[in-house]
This record gives C-alpha cells, sequence and structure tokens, in this order.
C-alpha cells in the first residue's frame, strides 16, 4: 500500500478497487495531503499519467528520455566509431556500459533517430536493395579502401546485406 492510499484508508475508510489520485499529481514525489487526494478509476489515472508525462516516456525521446543511458554525443560516437570499422559493436556496448542489441540498434537507426529521420523497422530491413543499390555496393567495395560497415552506412542497408552483396550472395 502506497502512502496517499494508508492516509485515504486512514481518513476515510478503504476506497476498495478505487485508486486514490492526487489533484496536485505530485504522488510520484509521495504527496500525502488530503485536500489533493480524490477517488477515481483506472482508465482516470491513466488520463492523469499521461496529462501530466508519468507514461514511462514513450514520447520522450533522446536526451529527453530519463531513462537513457547514453547522451547525444556518445550515440553519435557509437555510430561514427562503428562506421569508420575495426571495433565490435560488443565492444563499444562495454565501454558504453549498454547492451550489444542497444548499439546494434544504434547504428542500424533503430534507436536514437536523428532530428528529421525516420526510424527504421523491422519491414523496412527486409526489404532487398535494388539492382542499382547493389551495383553500387559492389563498385564501392571494390575499390578497397572501405569496411563493410562504412559501406552499410553510407548505402542505409545492414552490413550483413552488404556481406551477401559482395560475397555474391545477393
Amino acid at each position: 500500500m502506497n502512502a496517499s492510499r494508508a492516509v485515504w484508508v486512514l481518513a476515510h475508510g478503504d476506497p476498495g478497487t478505487s485508486f486514490v489520485l492526487h489533484t496536485c499529481h505530485r504522488g510520484v514525489e509521495g504527496c500525502i495531503n488530503l485536500r489533493h487526494l480524490y477517488l477515481g478509476d483506472q482508465a482516470r489515472n491513466i488520463r492523469d499519467m499521461y496529462a501530466v508525462g508519468r507514461n514511462g516516456t514513450p514520447d520522450r525521446t533522446g536526451e529527453a528520455n530519463p531513462r537513457r543511458k547514453l547522451t547525444e554525443r556518445e550515440v553519435e560516437e557509437i555510430r561514427q566509431r562503428y562506421r569508420a570499422g575495426g571495433v565490435r559493436q560488443v565492444d563499444l556496448a562495454e565501454e558504453y556500459g549498454v547492451s550489444q542489441n542497444n548499439v546494434s540498434c544504434i547504428v542500424r537507426g533503430e534507436n536514437w533517430v536523428p532530428e528529421g529521420a525516420t526510424r527504421r523497422t523491422a519491414a523496412m530491413r527486409r526489404k532487398r536493395p535494388s539492382t542499382e543499390t547493389v551495383e553500387a555496393v559492389r563498385a564501392r567495395w571494390a575499390q578497397g579502401d572501405v569496411s563493410q560497415a562504412a559501406v552499410a552506412a553510407e548505402f542505409g542497408i545492414g552490413q550483413t546485406t552488404v556481406s551477401r552483396i559482395v560475397r555474391g550472395v545477393r
């Protein structure tokens, strides 16, 4: 039982299945002022939660998300270092204190989407590259001065796709 519910029970009795809500929206901070408390159902609690931005922050991205582990500068460093090649995602993950999967999502553009860019989805990743893209990737790879990761970033495709293209699988 949280503090606001306990205060309500002491002052008014058991509220049953009702939620004890806050007019001041300071429930997370522990407000127990009886004048700020009222009863409501789950739907009202959810509406209040979204109205004051306590909804787990799905609408706050990047550094505005209080659950983030990286800064925008660190995300850009990860992208640049991975594009340059010579470093594994698992090594970047360990260095920056995040999971390898998080690093993978960052370099593929699924997490920390730059301003004005579009978040890449699974459906976009499954799209086969056009014949023109395949030819351009092969031509770029033939120059010999670039990593597969860099080619992938340049053409906006996955490194696995680049690997398949240069091996002739695609």
